[in-house]
């Protein structure tokens, strides 16, 4: 019954063999949407191991809205890192909107 796989970019390659399997087993596969990876303003991947702030300590510091709104911000989804709901995105998401290039966060955003 899953009709729409959204998941992060790296998982790419892995599409086409998942869409055969769709195919092998004679069944309807789901839409995929890929998000570009979020990395560090020195271009590097993000990670615990080296150091990179977690969603559990970033929830330390920030309320959900605030977390959001910069997200938001850095993907351009709005013009300043203000707090916002998700559902207050909703009506403007576009996938065509989402950028296509893996997103370098702004130093200073968390």
């Amino acid at each position: 019954g899953v009709t729409e796989v959204v998941r992060g970019a790296d998982l790419l390659s892995s599409t086409p063999r998942q869409l055969w399997l769709y195919r092998e087993l004679g069944l309807t596969p789901p839409a995929f949407y890929h998000l570009p990876l979020l990395l560090a303003a020195d271009g590097r991947r993000l990670s615990k191991r080296d150091g990179d702030q977690s969603l559990e300590h970033l929830r330390q510091k920030y309320a959900p809205e605030e977390v959001i709104g910069r997200l938001a911000f850095a993907c351009g989804l709005q013009d300043a890192p203000r707090p916002v709901r998700p559902e207050e995105l909703v009506s403007d998401f576009c996938w065509a909107r989402v950028p296509r290039q893996d997103l370098c966060l702004p130093e200073g955003l968390f």
